[in-house]
């Protein structure tokens, strides 16, 4: 698996290395297309890696002609923000699937999703509706460390799970999904990212908030298996892998990369663009999976909770954050219609409403773990947290 691969020769490289350690074509070589240029590129990279007929014949001889190609969420998205990235991994996975079939080939994504929906989660039935047949036939997801224990443990759930791709699969035998875009969402989009990039690539405006979440504590709590933190000075988004970065927003209550943007964006768009989004929701199920998702997370954010991690100095600028998650309650309601944000689940609005209170209290112990500087209680409350978000 070749992380952060940017070009067909980081494949040829990878595939070197394994005929001479193995003496022979033993392995697979897997791109992982996870930055924002590494999915832009992806069909180019795949068509300059098959131009070889080497490379085709090894292929041949595996894996029935299928070609494993990783998609990576959570990298795309913390670079992004979570619209883009889908819409980035949507078109990657199109325009992969039109390269390899020239040369007879199908692609095997692997998808590299998360459970929360910053890191490429949400509802499963929702996502899958939008992927191509090929992803269809042969589903390949990781299922991240929090999620094992609520997907296999419980085997109801784990039923509805694999129905979901039944199901999906059935009705693709009546119906063809193809990826389609607008120039009103590609519009929307780009404005959407470019809010995202310029608060995260913001020192000044991105340090006082992730200063009001576990973030300065993350290095000496040691809870991954890699360290939270590439080397770095300052608060930045290319020091914070990409797992830790979600976590301290979804820690402090605000699961911020998720939505920010999305209310300026819409703001900014004609009525010509929103009539255009609004009938884009009722009819494309990429778009239609985005803004569910979106309406959960928003139904989870607690910004009144959030406070509590704030100083006197770091105050201000939630106050900013407030102004951006009231225009995305206004873009959820006005795009959809609905007064409530999870009006495609009822019983999951009630859900977590009836959660958030007991998770009000691991929030007011984390703060007093940060004050009292108590790393053993801050452990307890960080899995306390993470299991009721």
């Amino acid at each position: 698996m070749i992380s952060h691969c940017e070009s067909h020769l980081d494949l040829a490289h990878a595939a070197k290395l394994v005929d001479l350690t193995c003496k022979g074509q033993a392995m697979p070589v897997i791109p992982l297309f996870e930055s924002k240029d590494a999915l832009l590129s992806g069909a180019k990279i795949m068509h300059d890696w098959l131009s070889s007929p080497r490379v085709r014949e090894r292929i041949s001889r595996r894996r029935d002609g299928r070609v494993e190609v990783m998609l990576g969420y959570s990298d795309s998205a913390k670079q992004s923000g979570v619209l883009p990235s889908r819409l980035q991994i949507a078109r990657s996975m199109s325009q992969i699937e039109k390269s390899l079939k020239p040369h007879g080939f199908k692609p095997l994504f692997f998808h590299g999703s998360g459970g929360s929906v910053a890191r490429g989660g949400g509802s499963l039935k929702e996502q899958i509706e939008w992927w191509p047949e090929s992803a269809i036939e042969i589903p390949k997801v990781t299922v991240q460390g929090e999620m094992i224990q609520r997907l296999f443990a419980t085997k109801e759930i784990l039923n509805s799970q694999c129905a979901h791709f039944t199901i999906e699969a059935n009705r693709r035998r009546t119906r063809r999904v193809k990826f389609t875009s607008s120039r009103a969402l590609e519009h929307f989009s780009n404005l959407v990212e470019k809010e995202y990039t310029l608060l995260v690539h913001t020192p000044e405006k991105l340090g006082p908030l992730l200063s009001a979440t576990p973030y300065p504590y993350l290095e000496r709590l040691k809870i991954g298996s890699r360290p939270s933190k590439r080397p770095s000075g300052d608060f930045s988004i290319n020091a914070l892998r990409a797992i830790p970065w979600v976590l301290c927003w979804t820690q402090s209550r605000s699961l911020l990369p998720t939505w920010w943007g999305v209310g300026s964006a819409w703001n900014q768009i004609s009525d010509e663009e929103r009539e255009s989004l609004k009938l884009l929701y009722k009819e494309n199920p990429f778009f239609s999976s985005f803004v569910k998702s979106l309406g959960f997370t928003l139904a989870k954010v607690e910004l009144d909770v959030w406070a509590l991690y704030f100083n006197e100095e770091t105050m201000p600028h939630l106050e900013n954050v407030r102004k951006e998650y009231k225009r995305a309650l206004e873009f959820i309601k006005d795009l959809t219609g609905q007064s409530d944000l999870v009006w495609h689940r009822p019983w999951l609005e009630e859900s977590i409403m009836l959660r958030a209170p007991n998770i009000h209290l691991l929030n007011v112990a984390q703060v007093i773990a940060i004050q009292k500087s108590d790393e053993p209680l801050m452990r307890e409350s960080i899995v306390g947290i993470a299991c009721g978000m």
